[in-house]
This record gives structure tokens, sequence and C-alpha cells, in this order.
């Protein structure tokens, strides 16, 4: 055992400025769906109300209304999603690709849609009582 020897190697240096910097730009850039998320919020329960009735009378099942207002908002985050991603990319973090930082913004603004359509028609329905 005598004759191994070992080597210390140098770590780098940690700056936590740098993870705080960086945390900071990442929590503004998913705050940029907030306002979005609850205009969507107000006008996926407005359409709800409108349409849930029509659509019944004319013998229409659950999914075509929800494939309704889903489908367009869709496309909305999946170009926000797109932009955000490549604005991410370009500038600030050349490390990461593309192909990661798309799938991470459009899995989180359909989430994110979800819940707050979620949260505002409960709300709403405590409100009222």
């Amino acid at each position: 055992m005598k004759s191994i020897s070992g080597i210390r190697m140098r770590t780098p240096s940690v700056d936590t400025r740098e993870y705080v910097e960086s945390g900071a730009f990442l929590l503004t850039l998913s705050m940029c769906f907030s306002p979005f998320l609850y205009y969507l919020s107000q006008n996926i329960t407005r359409e709800k109300r409108k349409l849930k009735e029509v659509m019944k009378t004319m013998g229409l099942h659950d999914a075509a209304f929800w494939l309704s207002w889903g489908l367009p908002y869709a496309g909305i985050i999946l170009m926000m999603s797109f932009v955000m991603a490549f604005f991410l990319q370009a500038v600030y973090c050349s490390r990461c690709t593309f192909s990661v930082l798309f799938p991470l913004f459009f899995l989180y603004g359909i989430s994110s849609v979800s819940y707050f359509s979620l949260h505002f028609i409960i709300l709403k329905q405590f409100l009222q009582c």
C-alpha cells in the first residue's frame, strides 16, 4: 500500500453570484407566461359556459369542446416556447441545446394553462357560494 501515491487535484472555485444571477434570470423567463396564462384561464371559463350548452344541443361530445379551445392555445404556447427557447439558447445558455429547452418550455406552458384554468374555475365556484 505504500507504493500507491495520490495527487491532490484542484477543484474549481464556486461562485454563488453566478447561481443567483442565473436563477433570477430563469425565474424571470418562466414568469413571462403568467399574464398570458391568466388571460387564457379567463377566456377558457367564459367560452366554457357559452359553448358547452350550445355544443350539447347540437349533439357534440365534450371532446369536441376541449379540442376547440385546446388546439389554438396549444399553438400559441408552441410559438411562445419556440421564441423563449431560441432566445435562451442563443443569448444566455449556449451549453444547452434547443431540443432540450423547447420541450421544457412547451410542457411547462401546457401544464400551467391547465393549472391556472383549474384554479380559476374553482375560485369562481367558491366565490359564488
